[in-house]
């Protein structure tokens, strides 16, 4: 009887001992992943700080004590930008006085939108590094930078489709959205196949949908809905960036829908 005592203590604690080893081994994993998210967060706005940095010509140090009217600065000159970029567009569709557009029309139109995409860029990095850190801070930023590649992208189709030198501009481009593809995959842009239309149209229209949304849907109205939690000294400056980002929506819009098979 004693015998079979013993074999029962042992078996409990053969039982027990991996349980226990399991449990200090998912704390330890999430302990290990928690410091490893903290560490790449850090490395992500360090990264962020030193590309403002660049681009401003300012100091880390002088970036993080701009004060809210030289932040407002930096942001409204991003919105007024943005605004030209969306008249320019609308004026020169009114004068055309018609639905469509040529593919020839809009290369500067595209080049426009870009540097101003390009500036809401730089205009919201310098918040982040300023100290802005909203529960959307990431998404935003992460939508801001979708949107500026797909204009780049968009841009360097068409500098291809408008060479006066035709060599075989058809690889060229496939070769230019292929590579696009492996580097952002997450954007992925198919090529297109038919030959009974102006595939660049259709380039246009995808593209410039999927910019628009990007600023409307994922800057403009996210930044729209939590304006409120903001800290004062950046509810201006985010203020004119959510409107600067309507403004490039709306352009890239007027030119989707001018590219649309509807019209």
């Amino acid at each position: 009887m004693r015998y079979v005592q013993t074999i029962c203590i042992i078996s409990v604690v053969v039982l027990i001992i991996p349980i226990s080893c399991k449990l200090n081994n998912n704390k330890l994993k999430a302990e290990s992943e928690t410091k490893l998210a903290k560490e790449n967060a850090k490395l992500v706005a360090d990264s962020i700080v030193g590309q403002v940095s660049k681009l401003t010509g300012l100091a880390t140090t002088e970036i993080k004590a701009l004060s809210k009217e030289e932040l407002a600065k930096i942001a409204n000159e991003a919105k007024a930008t943005s605004e030209i970029s969306k008249k320019n567009i609308y004026d020169f569709h009114k004068i055309k006085d018609k639905a469509k557009l040529e593919v020839s029309d809009i290369p500067n139109f595209i080049k426009v939108i870009r540097e101003s995409a390009e500036k809401i860029s730089i205009a919201f990095r310098t918040l982040l590094s300023a100290g802005y850190n909203g529960p959307v801070a990431n998404a935003v930023n992460s939508n801001i930078n979708s949107g500026v590649k797909i204009i780049f992208l968009l841009e360097q189709l068409l500098n291809i489709t408008t060479k006066e030198i035709y060599n075989n501009k058809e690889l060229e481009i496939r070769n230019a959205i292929e590579e696009f593809n492996r580097s952002y995959p997450g954007l992925r842009i198919y090529v297109i196949e038919s030959r009974d239309k102006d595939p660049m149209k259709t380039y246009i229209n995808v593209m410039m949908k999927n910019v628009s949304r990007y600023f409307f849907n994922g800057v403009h109205e996210e930044l729209l809905e939590n304006l409120d939690k903001a800290p004062n000294k950046l509810k201006e400056a985010l203020t004119s960036l959510k409107d600067a980002a309507n403004s490039i929506s709306t352009a890239a819009g007027i030119i989707e829908l001018c590219f649309s098979e509807q019209n």
